[in-house]
């Protein structure tokens, strides 16, 4: 029953939302460089934000439109400190701009679902792949010294290809930023919520134990022995659990 309600809040606010404003906005995404804007979700979290698809640099993009600038802002800042147009398994956010609609975020359309969502099983050197690539992405963030402290399978998005792209980082840590070394002040259910049960405890984050975590799930799914398979990845991954930790 609560999900439904919730569902009907969602539509209520995105129909009230495009009946008073998007045309305006429209005109407005128009004028930083968006054309063929069509709207996809509404999400709900602490503050309202409306999803799109469109077209920006001759490329299909993913916008969101935040109100809460704040909260976003950390997303922006943490986009830079990545640097993820260098990597493959990272969103590339590619524009993002001010108005009195809020923040608009523009970043690479996935054609890809997350991992949840994928449901078929896969082969041991599949499996191989895909472990390379979390192994890939916490080096990455290791080196910049970032905890994302929200990685489990609906942040992970996934191709037919089994290539890999971590997203959703807003309640990232980056502890080599002093405005970073914290979680923004969200409520302590919201902070327990994180990572789900992919986490090593209920306020402490290890990206490492949160990725093997998922391979376990996996493997479990697919039938596959980790101790018979070329798990190379997969024991590195297992050897940087405990390396770096964020606990709030």
């Amino acid at each position: 029953m609560k999900g439904k309600l919730i569902a009907a809040r969602n539509y209520l606010f995105s129909f009230f939302w495009y009946l008073l404003y998007s045309k305006k906005y429209k005109r407005y995404v128009h004028s930083i460089g968006i054309s063929d804007l069509r709207p996809t979700r509404v999400k709900f979290w602490n503050q309202k934000a409306i999803f799109f698809k469109g077209v920006y640099q001759k490329r299909e993009v993913f916008i969101k439109c935040y109100k809460n600038q704040e909260k976003i802002g950390r997303e922006i800042q943490l986009a830079k400190v990545i640097g993820s147009s260098s990597n493959d398994h990272l969103c590339n956010l590619l524009l993002h701009d001010v108005s009195p609609f809020g923040v608009t975020l523009c970043s690479s359309m996935l054609n890809a679902s997350t991992l949840t969502e994928f449901s078929r099983k896969i082969t041991e050197d599949e499996l191989f792949y895909v472990s390379k690539q979390f192994y890939d992405i916490l080096i990455y963030l290791r080196d910049r010294k970032i905890v994302h402290c929200d990685i489990r399978p609906d942040n992970i998005m996934i191709d037919n290809n089994l290539n890999v792209t971590l997203i959703d980082f807003e309640f990232s840590i980056a502890l080599s930023i002093s405005e970073f070394k914290k979680h923004y002040e969200y409520t302590l259910e919201r902070l327990v919520n994180l990572g789900g049960e992919y986490k090593f405890s209920s306020l402490i984050w290890d990206d490492a134990y949160s990725f093997n975590e998922i391979l376990k799930e996996l493997s479990n799914k697919s039938k596959i022995d980790l101790n018979l398979m070329n798990a190379e990845y997969v024991r590195k991954i297992q050897d940087m659990i405990g390396e770096f930790v964020y606990a709030h």
